[in-house]
């Protein structure tokens, strides 16, 4: 009997460590919540320097060293909305759950919003959705794009962090709900400068806003409308890559299909007919919540055209053998306008079964990217060079090198000075196997340590910094 029930616990051993090898699918870990970790600042809408945070959820026992990451976006019109509100912190949870690192971040919010405007009596006054009654629907293109300039600014972050938060740089993915979704999808297909909407570009000043809607803006405020810059932000810029591996998008849509064509890669969507804030087909935002609501308050004028989450996956159906790997799930429950429905069509009606979706579409890319959880933490495949197998010159310098290395690759580089901590640099590739590496203007004379990180291998070398 002893002996019996030594195999039987035996057995119960070996089930345990088996359970503890991470699919990321099931759920069966618990996790950890960091919160309000800063990834940057930069300027919003009306000229205000705005810090951001995340909230990084991590896995408890998986005993994985590189995890896949999803970097999730909340919704909120972009002039609300909070990385821990909503259904945002229960997706984390469930991704989290399945051995999956998790970052919840804040982007930038606001607009500027129109100048005039005629208050309904029914109207609530001081509402947050009426700061959604924008100048011009410029501001909805322009929302969009700090927002994704801020995404892949957290990825380079994360990415950064890689070693600290045991994480898979090469597979990275980003998911949104709502206004989130949008950015998620932009951040995932709108990969050239060339496709930079003309929105985003200066613009003549905003007109100055209603006085019903000061509450919406923090005085005083900007009324100009710069160049909003390349599609990379300016975050961590040459220190990592903000390359993704694949999008899920909640009851989200786009301007533009066509420009996922250029970088296609596997994509979940998710929406309702009944939604009333985001139409599932082709319709201008807020339109049939306008309807809804006509006697009520004001309709959303100056809204732009966006395809929702049936015309994402008929785009994809129609390409045929030539689409990614996909999931959709749209549910055809109402397309009527019915504003009686809480939430209204907007939201995830099963938060379980559709991560579960999602993860099952992930997972085996994470498996033909390289990741095994059972070899993830041997490092035999890393090879550490000496500085023998790099060059940098000239060295000592001023800030400005050049640096080759011993392959032909792309490669992540980042400096760090004697107590460990990142400084800003630019990098530009200007051969198969040199760089050029700039300084920022903050960045202090000294010695510092020049890492180089490939898929399988890594370098340092030291790099002495003079100001003469």
């Amino acid at each position: 009997m002893k002996r019996l029930l030594c195999i039987c616990s035996f057995v119960g051993f070996l089930l345990s460590l088996e359970a503890q090898t991470p699919d990321y699918i099931t759920n069966q870990y618990d996790y950890t919540v960091t919160k309000d970790i800063s990834y940057g600042s930069d300027t919003a809408y009306d000229g205000k320097l705005t810090e951001l945070f995340l909230d990084l959820y991590k896995p408890v026992g998986d005993n994985n060293c590189k995890r896949p990451v999803i970097v999730l976006l909340h919704g909120g019109a972009w002039i609300g909305g909070d990385k821990a509100e909503g259904q945002i912190p229960a997706v984390a949870a469930q991704f989290a759950a399945k051995g999956w690192v998790v970052a919840s971040i804040n982007y930038r919010l606001g607009m500027h919003t129109a100048k005039g405007y005629t208050q309904y009596l029914l109207c609530p006054t001081d509402n947050p959705a009426l700061c959604a009654h924008v100048c011009d629907s410029s501001e909805i293109f322009r929302a969009i794009y700090r927002g994704m300039q801020d995404t892949r600014g957290a990825i380079r972050f994360l990415k950064l962090r890689a070693e600290s938060d045991s994480t898979d740089v090469a597979n990275v993915h980003v998911a949104g709900e709502s206004a989130g979704a949008f950015l998620a999808m932009y951040t995932a297909y709108l990969n050239r400068d060339e496709e930079k909407p003309s929105e985003c570009y200066e613009l003549p000043d905003a007109p100055t806003s209603a006085p019903a809607f000061n509450f919406c803006h923090k005085a005083p405020k900007s009324l100009a409308r710069p160049d909003l810059g390349s599609i990379h932000g300016s975050l961590h810029l040459g220190e990592a890559n903000d390359s993704v591996q694949g999008v899920a998008c909640f009851y989200g849509a786009m301007h533009d299909l066509s420009i996922m064509d250029d970088n296609l890669m596997p994509t979940y969507i998710f929406h309702q007919a009944s939604d009333v804030i985001v139409y599932y087909k082709r319709s201008r935002l807020l339109n049939r919540l306008s309807d809804c609501l006509s006697s009520i308050c004001q309709p959303y004028y100056n809204m732009p055209l966006m395809s929702g989450g049936f015309l994402i996956k008929k785009h994809l159906s129609d390409l045929g053998t030539s689409a990614p790997p996909y999931k959709a799930d749209i549910l055809e429950n109402s397309t009527a306008f019915d504003c009686t429905i809480n939430p209204p069509g907007h939201g995830i009606d099963n938060i379980p079964l559709r991560t579960k979706n999602i993860a099952e579409l992930f997972a085996p890319i994470v498996q033909t990217n390289g990741n095994n959880p059972a070899d993830n933490c041997q490092t035999t495949h890393i090879t550490t060079y000496s500085s023998t197998h790099l060059r940098i010159f000239p060295n000592p310098g001023t800030g400005e090198f050049i640096l080759s290395t011993p392959d032909e690759m792309e490669v992540t580089i980042n400096m760090t000075d004697v107590l460990g901590r990142q400084t800003n640099i630019i990098t530009n590739k200007i051969s198969n196997n040199a760089y050029k590496v700039i300084f920022m203007e903050n960045a202090h004379p000294g010695i510092y340590n020049c890492n180089i990180i490939s898929p399988n291998n890594k370098w340092s070398t030291t790099y002495i910094y003079n100001n003469y």
